[in-house]
């Protein structure tokens, strides 16, 4: 009955799997408004339930790529979180996740390479895949100005790292880098071609504020490539997208 219930409300607020695996695995406080209720039904749903973590966790649904807990699709905006010295850190692992966090809030981009680099260094030593790939994400997001080459390789990297793990949206967003970066290179079939396959991916794992950055990246390079058709058709995506996240 719980799961029935649960199961009748999704559709009420657009729910998409990454809000499901949100809302029955997370550990962030009750969530309000929209989300309110059926937070409410899926703590009933899992009273009770010993829930298997392993799969959503390797697909990816609770990751994000500054390590920061993954937020419903719609609804008020989080605050904005005090960033904490990676100086303060206990382990390096947790060193490593805060300067990745700073690379990904830094104003600088030379201090976010510097930071992301050392994060790839900290979680290379670990052994730690997905701290790899992520940090990769974040060399190549700081460096697509200074060193565009190595920004597509750092995407390249990471691609391959989040694809063996079977880490689908890690692979969408690694991706969405790559595009970004064929784009900057004039290089628009590629930028066109990565970011349709990773605007499926986001769209199968249900991450829509993720495919309204991809048709972003599908206009501009469409744009740059003269194929106005394709470039409305992508903002018309954009528009829907909008609309069901309720972003004016």
């Amino acid at each position: 009955a719980a799961v029935a219930d649960f199961a009748k409300a999704l559709p009420q607020v657009e729910g998409t799997w990454s809000d499901v695996a949100i809302l029955l695995l997370s550990e962030d406080p009750t969530p309000s408004g929209v989300w309110e209720e059926l937070a409410a039904k899926a703590r009933r749903l899992c009273q009770g339930l010993k829930l298997d973590l392993e799969v959503p966790k390797e697909l990816g649904f609770l990751w994000t790529p500054d390590f920061r807990p993954a937020s419903l699709s719609l609804g008020a905006a989080k605050p904005e979180e005090e960033l904490v010295d990676p100086a303060t850190a206990a382990t390096p692992e947790q060193r490593a996740i805060l300067l990745v966090r700073g690379a990904c809030s830094a104003e600088s981009l030379v201090d976010a390479a510097k930071d992301a680099k050392e994060a790839l260094s900290i979680f290379r030593d670990l052994g730690h895949r997905i701290g790899e790939a992520t940090a990769l994400l974040a060399v190549s997001r700081a460096t697509v100005d200074s060193d565009l080459q190595g920004a597509q390789s750092a995407a390249n990297q990471a691609m391959k790292l989040f694809r063996e793990m079977g880490h689908q949206k890690g692979r969408a967003y690694a991706m969405q880098a790559a595009a970004e970066a064929d784009k900057i290179r004039h290089n628009s079939d590629d930028a066109v071609f990565k970011a349709n396959e990773a605007k499926k991916l986001a769209d199968l794992m249900g991450d829509r504020a993720l495919e309204f950055a991809l048709c972003e990246t599908v206009v501009d390079a469409n744009i740059t490539q003269d194929k106005a058709g394709h470039a409305v058709e992508a903002a018309k995506d954009a528009q829907e997208l909008a609309v069901s996240l309720n972003d004016q």
